[in-house]
């Protein structure tokens, strides 16, 4: 494991760009200061410095108000990807040998009296050869406190640390034994609608001890302040800076967990949950019980407060004040809440919430801010007694040759026999659709569907819809309710779609649907 004063430590990390949408990367205190902020309240205690040394008042800071830091040297060779050679074969060619001490060297002499750099890192993407082994043994042999690490080095002697980056849950599962400990340097992609299986990744680092966290690509968008014709201010990236920069990356720069003015998006929500520092599980349920743990990798829980909540359909029936809990860092509790003056009502969901405040305020974080919380469903039910399907109004069916028409008592559904789509439903004089319900296997992608090539290889399911053949295969009342059975196929990949309407005499309208596929090397249905 990597130690910290003797302990080891899990990473809750993020890659950080020195960024401002004015100043570029002349950012100010206050924003640096704001940063920091942001990332305690959402549960980060750690970053890295990607790809270069930071302003030296960023460490005072960290300093200060307490992040880890990842120092890393201004090591980095794209610009070499244009060159006939391999963008990375300079790693290997002395003649940048003293470039590359001079890089680590001043990184080293200027921050190695900064107590929040925990780990060194030689540089980003710039392949690995001998000049990366010669700076490795210059930083030891000047600083040997520290780990070293660099991410293409993978388990070679110049790095002290596993430190890849995008690797899937499976690999990093499987490198659980490995001598050296495994830091993920970047990780769970943050452009546009991402970050979903961060707590598969954070069960897996949970799991195993060799593996302590990772840093989460990345912290803000870098993308710079325009304004528009008409005065309206917009942010500017690849394609918005007139003809001369044609060639471009288009929003590859947007891909932080923060806007640049740092509003907060959705999917920083998501990481404050999955990294929050206290962890609750459900132990017994039935019983009320559920067990506390402290996560935090050095102090106790007294600077929390623990209130709960029960909640039925939303609406608050008990609720209490723990007060704190006296748990050093990974020691657990078992707390019992008393369920038994909850009586059921029909049809009602009934959940437990606990959360864990703030008790004072401290310096950046303000008092009753949520440091974490969590939702379990109690075994807690009674059934709703369904009405009887004889006691419905009736209903009836008139088959035609545009289609299918089942009417009741203060509604009527259409249902289109050409295409087997449900065209038209009014209730109580009510129209509902403004159009036809149609199978759709498509949808938008997102920013990472593009870098993954989604488009490309799912393009097929794009227009399915529009050229199934179908047909309706039964119309019958039936147990008391109408149902109508539509068959589509899409012969040419030997897809076959059934679609089930069931309508009942209370204008209740549900709709199944069930797929097949006879080749199973189609690619993955997008919408599904």
């Amino acid at each position: 494991n990597l130690l910290v004063n003797g302990k080891a430590i899990m990473f809750r990390g993020v890659n950080r760009h020195e960024w401002d949408p004015v100043r570029g990367r002349s950012i100010t205190e206050k924003i640096m200061v704001k940063d920091i902020q942001l990332m305690k309240e959402n549960n980060i205690n750690a970053v890295r410095t990607s790809h270069y040394p930071n302003q030296e008042r960023w460490y005072e800071l960290c300093n200060e108000y307490g992040l880890y830091v990842i120092d890393e040297a201004n090591i980095e060779s794209h610009g070499m990807q244009f060159h006939e050679k391999s963008y990375g074969y300079i790693a290997s060619d002395s003649t940048w040998t003293a470039q590359w001490i001079d890089r680590g060297k001043r990184m080293v002499e200027r921050d190695k009296n900064q107590p929040c750099i925990i780990m060194w890192s030689m540089g980003n993407e710039a392949g690995d050869g001998k000049n990366f082994k010669i700076l490795y043994d210059w930083i030891k042999s000047r600083d040997d406190s520290r780990p070293v690490a660099y991410q293409p080095a993978w388990y070679e002697r110049h790095t002290d640390v596993v430190f890849p980056m995008y690797k899937n849950i499976e690999f990093i599962s499987a490198s659980k034994k490995t001598e050296k400990p495994l830091i993920l340097c970047e990780y769970a992609h943050a452009m546009g609608n991402s970050v979903g299986n961060l707590q598969d990744y954070w069960d897996t680092f949970e799991k195993y001890k060799a593996l302590q966290g990772g840093f989460i690509w990345d912290w803000v968008d870098q993308v710079i302040l325009k304004i528009d014709e008409n005065g309206t201010d917009y942010w500017a990236y690849g394609g918005d800076f007139g003809t001369e920069f044609a060639e471009n990356d288009s929003n590859f720069c947007a891909n932080g967990l923060i806007a640049a003015d740092r509003t907060i998006k959705p999917h920083m929500h998501e990481v404050k949950k999955v990294y929050q520092p206290v962890k609750f599980e459900a132990d017994k349920l039935s019983r009320g019980r559920i067990k506390v743990t402290n996560r935090y990798d050095f102090v106790d829980l007294n600077h929390l407060d623990f209130e709960w909540f029960v909640k039925g359909n939303d609406k608050t029936i008990s609720s209490g004040k723990i007060g704190k809990l006296d748990l050093v860092a990974g020691e657990s509790q078992k707390l019992t809440f008393n369920l038994s003056g909850i009586i059921p009502e029909p049809g009602v969901e009934y959940f437990l919430m606990v959360r864990a405040k703030t008790n004072q305020n401290h310096p950046l974080i303000s008092k009753g801010h949520i440091v974490a919380w969590e939702q379990f469903q109690l075994p807690i039910s009674r059934e709703l007694t369904a009405a009887p399907l004889t006691d419905m109004p009736k209903i009836t069916i008139l088959n035609t040759d545009a289609g299918i028409e089942v009417h009741g008592e203060n509604f009527n559904v259409s249902i289109n026999r050409a295409t087997g789509q449900i065209k038209q439903y009014i209730y109580n004089g009510i129209e509902f659709f403004i159009k036809s319900i149609e199978a759709n296997f498509w949808r938008a992608p997102n920013d990472n569907d593009l870098g993954n090539g989604m488009p490309k290889r799912t393009g097929l399911w794009r227009n399915v819809s529009d050229s199934l053949k179908t047909e309706v295969i039964r119309s019958e009342i039936k147990n008391g309710f109408a149902r109508v059975v539509v068959k589509s196929s899409y012969p040419s990949i030997n897809f076959n779609l059934v679609s089930v309407y069931k309508v009942y005499g209370n204008g209740i309208l549900n709709i199944y649907n069930k797929y097949s596929m006879a080749d199973t090397s189609l690619p993955e249905i997008p919408r599904i």
